[in-house]
């Protein structure tokens, strides 16, 4: 029987575990006081993102396993330290209290905490299942860090089996729409609309020996990782997700995604950006395609324009078990706003008029009053 060491990475959690690891070494600042150090990592782990994980660990063990063999460290004597006391400053003192291993991970994993996962498959996921995180008992000295870093990061009044997904800042987002629902509908309605008008999809089935095809004209770009950017991109996603379920009646499911991941890569070169084109938001975009259909299907199309409370990575990243209660979550909550806009059957999004609302609130309120509101408005 061998032993978890030894058994097959599984790629996509490979994959994005690495890029977790590597948000949290980028956004700490508690690890190193010579940046250069820092900036090698980053590097080695960004390029880390396009060899497979088996062979990695296969790489890196032989190095690791052979320098450890080379080396043997005597244990000093309990009495140098008696003998010869060495005073250190509060700040040696916690950075010494641990091997850097440790401390690392500690640190790396007070910053942010470790995504809920389950092992549940689903329909969503068809053939390519659920990735499973159950842990081994050598991470217990770690999890009362996780939790309490989770329990700053998020909010009691979410649903605790949410509060990952949803944090402090999206509910107080999610908080301000529902306060003024009137205006927050608005806000949809113009997001709508802009972005509607930033894009279009030429798709052309297959021909005779021809492939199908997909290329896209992108008329206004927007950092992806901005809200309108966002909004673009879920927006993108599911149409992306419907051309996939028609290919679906005329080709296998395996071509159907074929088709769908090189439609992406065509995607990542209209939107000039490189970063989407790389193997681990590849292997992702597939779910944010299919969730997106899903949530359109049950929510409403609002979704898509609320990025502040369901963004790209959520449908990437989200496991079914969570989505379903973040599906019920939204529907006691934003019920209101489930009639702005519809798909017609063409898919065609259609924008129910605007009230004004936004536009009396802006001119009567105070921006400074409810920077909050504004922020996520504007």
């Amino acid at each position: 029987m061998s032993s978890p060491k030894d058994s097959a990475i599984d790629e996509e959690l490979f994959q994005f575990y690495l890029q977790f690891r590597l948000r949290q070494i980028q956004k700490s600042m508690l690890l190193w006081e010579d940046n250069s150090d820092k900036e090698a990592l980053v590097n080695i782990l960004t390029n880390c993102q396009h060899i497979n994980g088996n062979t990695l660990r296969m790489v890196f063990r032989d190095i690791f396993d052979k320098s450890a063999e080379t080396f043997t460290y005597a244990q000093p004597p309990l009495t140098t330290t008696a003998a010869n006391p060495v005073v250190v400053n509060a700040g040696e003192k916690r950075r010494c209290s641990t091997s850097p291993t440790k401390s690392s991970t500690l640190a790396l994993e007070q910053d942010e905490p470790t995504p809920p996962l389950d092992d549940t498959d689903t329909e969503l996921e068809q053939e390519e299942g659920e990735a499973s995180a159950d842990s081994d008992s050598s991470g217990e000295e770690v999890r009362p860090k996780k939790r309490r870093a989770y329990s700053r990061k998020s909010d009691s009044s979410i649903p605790w089996i949410l509060r990952y997904w949803i944090r402090k800042a999206a509910s107080a987002d999610l908080t301000a729409m529902l306060e003024n629902p009137q205006v927050t509908k608005d806000i949809f309605r113009s997001r709508m609309n802009v972005i509607t008008k930033t894009f279009k999809i030429h798709y052309t089935p297959q021909r005779g020996s021809d492939p199908p095809k997909c290329r896209f004209e992108i008329f206004n770009q927007f950092s992806y990782k901005s809200p309108m950017g966002q909004c673009q991109l879920s927006m993108i996603a599911y149409h992306l997700g419907r051309i996939e379920e028609i290919e679906r009646d005329k080709y296998s499911l395996k071509q159907a995604r074929k088709n769908r991941m090189r439609y992406y890569q065509d995607l990542s070169v209209s939107l000039n950006e490189p970063k989407l084109a790389h193997d681990s938001h590849l292997q992702e975009f597939p779910r944010h395609c299919e969730r997106a259909v899903y949530i359109v299907r049950n929510l409403g199309a609002y979704v898509l324009f609320m990025p502040e409370v369901m963004p790209p990575t959520t449908y990437k990243k989200i496991q079914i078990r969570h989505l379903l209660a973040l599906k019920a979550y939204l529907e006691a909550k934003c019920s209101p706003f489930k009639d702005i806009a519809r798909f017609n059957e063409k898919d065609k999004l259609i924008v129910s008029p605007s009230t004004g609302a936004l536009t009396k609130f802006l001119e009567k309120d105070n921006p400074h009053c409810c920077r909050r509101f504004t922020a996520f408005s504007l």
